[in-house]
């Protein structure tokens, strides 16, 4: 039976681990182990409680809403390209554009690691700008899909500077256990 099969008769499948790299305000890598006796995300306010559960919801939902748990549910002023450039509130309408941690080309990656006792189960999003530009149709993107312990977030990520969205689309081919996406849509499907 195919790995692929024997993932799919085990669905219940916990979250293990989140990562991220260059996601917000959190510069680097990061990485959050998740206990499935339970895990509590806690911190002051401003400290990135959020912005881990924004993270996950990239990966998770179609069309994420961002920043809920701080306006209490109403309309955020993050968005994907904010998260990626590293905004941190509106600025101050300077030419410094001091608010902006990563102005020039830039590069985020997020991988959520689920795991059912045998199989393990990694999403990931690669997002990344070439140039100055903050508009959300300039963002590159790529959806990964794995059943591989091989395939890692640092591994999508040295792919990516070494060769770009070429060499990670090539995953498909030249690799098992990993299926990319340029579409949300079908990454989700």
């Amino acid at each position: 039976m195919s790995q692929e099969v024997m993932w799919q008769l085990d669905p219940t499948y916990t979250l293990q681990e989140i990562e991220f790299y260059n996601w917000g305000g959190f510069n680097g890598h990061h990485c959050a182990q998740i206990d499935t006796a339970g895990t509590a995300i806690i911190g002051p306010t401003g400290s990135g409680k959020t912005t881990l559960v924004d993270a996950l919801m990239t990966l998770l939902t179609a069309n994420p809403k961002y920043n809920l748990a701080s306006t209490g549910g109403h309309e955020s002023d993050r968005d994907l390209a904010s998260y990626v450039r590293g905004v941190s509130g509106p600025g101050d309408g300077g030419v410094d554009q001091s608010h902006i941690t990563r102005q020039k080309k830039t590069l985020t990656g997020i991988a959520a690691t689920f795991y059912n006792g045998e199989h393990l189960v990694r999403l990931g999003a690669l997002l990344w700008f070439d140039d100055s530009s903050s508009s959300p149709s300039d963002m590159k993107k790529l959806w990964l899909f794995s059943t591989s312990s091989d395939q890692t977030l640092e591994s999508w990520l040295t792919l990516q500077h070494d060769g770009g969205m070429r060499a990670l689309r090539q995953l498909d081919k030249t690799e098992t256990g990993v299926w990319t996406y340029t579409s949300k849509k079908s990454y989700l499907a």
